[in-house]
């Protein structure tokens, strides 16, 4: 047995005294705990749902298995998942992986925090500030089961086996879910967004730079042609330099490589690394061998990247994405190195994993229109090759990368890190209540 939060939705008002009892002890400038509710409005003929959730301090805590620095931590006393300020360089990595939206970026600090189980409490024996607070018994702190098996509600991911166990009936899901209380201004514009990427131009300038990269690489190592230093080091110096701008605390990015053993991130920067220094070394020494090695890194270093959204989605429209860093290394290379059957074929497959989008994108008319666009460029730059083998005109150039980028764009806008919300919508549309 081990000890985490008891929640009884049966009791709980939404009065948000655990919330405010939260932000008092700790001194937070953010807010770690939140009230979800459904029908706010008290309609009679709905149920009225609260869920008072914050981080459950999980057995399986993928925020400190996906966190770069090892800014996280768990601290083998009180078993809290903890973050540690100084080391934390404000990637959003862990606010991404965690699916109960649990960690909480501080913009005038420009790092992470979250619940931290009231550790020093704990560890004095005493109970976290948000279950003494709590005025009716909803929510509490004590002993719960050390494995959840059951009892949950299906939509609650129970997979990282949480420190907290939901008492009451949860039979009726809940028919609409959103935040009850509003603690900033820009509370709908926060929600609205929350868990995507965009518009972190960064994170798409240093993809698509990186890819080009790579692309480079490997159409050099085909073709047997040497690979441009100066354009080389344009390029990954241009995507290094992008990257420092998703950071709250970019002095501190050397840190990014300590959790290699783990963290998708760390593993993607040192594949960077590893590609830069291989990529320089081929265009320095006019080794084909070396060229060859840096294909090979750069192929790893795509794979890499992708896998780093994989990890916070889950798969979910990333595995089979046009967008996807891999794809467009490999399209670009085709187009580069004159390999026109590649090309095709790479192209042919992009243009159905697009296409796929587009119903869904009927909502979002400039999503629709990107798409259409992106769709376009490929039948054209396809068309042109066929009719005028090997092209190369800077327009037509211009063109097919417009339509990259475009594709890089369009697959942060798709990217979508699995949050308990999504999961309650999902289960929703599958019972047909929405």
């Amino acid at each position: 047995m081990r000890k985490g939060f008891i929640f009884d939705h049966g009791r709980c008002t939404g009065c948000n005294a655990c919330a405010a009892a939260c932000v008092l002890e700790n001194k937070w400038t953010v807010r770690p705990r939140t009230i979800l509710s459904t029908n706010i409005n008290v309609i009679p003929a709905l149920p009225l749902t609260n869920l008072s959730i914050a981080c459950n301090h999980c057995e399986k805590a993928v925020c400190l298995e996906g966190c770069p620095t090892g800014a996280i931590s768990r601290d083998n006393l009180s078993s809290s998942v903890l973050i540690d300020g100084i080391k934390c360089l404000g990637c959003h990595y862990c606010q991404w992986n965690c699916p109960y939206d649990a960690p909480k970026y501080d913009e005038s600090l420009g790092i992470t925090g979250k619940c931290t189980f009231c550790n020093t409490l704990l560890n004095e024996n005493l109970p976290p500030a948000c279950s003494s607070a709590c005025p009716t018994g909803a929510l509490s702190f004590g002993i719960i089961p050390d494995r959840i098996e059951g009892g949950s509600p299906v939509w609650f991911p129970v997979h990282l086996n949480p420190a907290l166990h939901l008492a009451g009936n949860y039979s009726l899901p809940p028919l609409r879910i959103e935040p009850k209380s509003r603690f900033s201004e820009n509370h709908e514009a926060e929600k609205e967004n929350k868990g995507r990427v965009m518009p972190e131009w960064s994170l798409i300038v240093f993809t698509f730079l990186a890819s080009m990269a790579v692309a480079a690489a490997i159409s050099s190592a085909v073709t047997g042609s040497g690979i441009n230093g100066l354009h080389l080091v344009i390029l990954l110096g241009a995507a290094m330099l992008a990257s420092l701008f998703h950071l709250g605390k970019p002095l501190r990015s050397w840190r990014a490589l300590v959790n290699i053993k783990s963290s998708p991130l760390s593993r993607e920067i040192l594949a960077y690394i590893a590609f830069s220094m291989l990529s320089l070394a081929a265009a320095f020494f006019e080794s084909p061998y070396i060229n060859l090695a840096a294909a090979a890194s750069g192929v790893a270093l795509v794979i890499l990247i992708d896998w780093v959204y994989h990890y916070s989605s889950q798969g979910i429209n990333t595995v089979f994405n046009s967008g996807q860093a891999f794809l467009t290394a490999l399209l670009t290379a085709s187009f580069i190195a004159g390999e026109t059957i590649a090309f095709l074929f790479l192209a042919a497959l992009r243009i159905l994993l697009s296409a796929r989008y587009l119903v869904r994108d009927n909502n979002i008319p400039a999503l629709a229109a990107l798409r259409v666009f992106r769709i376009l460029v490929l039948l054209l730059t396809s068309s042109a090759l066929l009719l005028v083998p090997g092209v190369s005109d800077r327009l037509f150039v211009l063109f097919f990368l417009l339509g990259e980028l475009s594709d890089r764009i369009l697959f942060y806008s798709d990217f979508k890190p699995v949050k308990l919300e999504d999961q309650i919508k999902v289960f929703n549309l599958w019972q047909g209540k929405t």
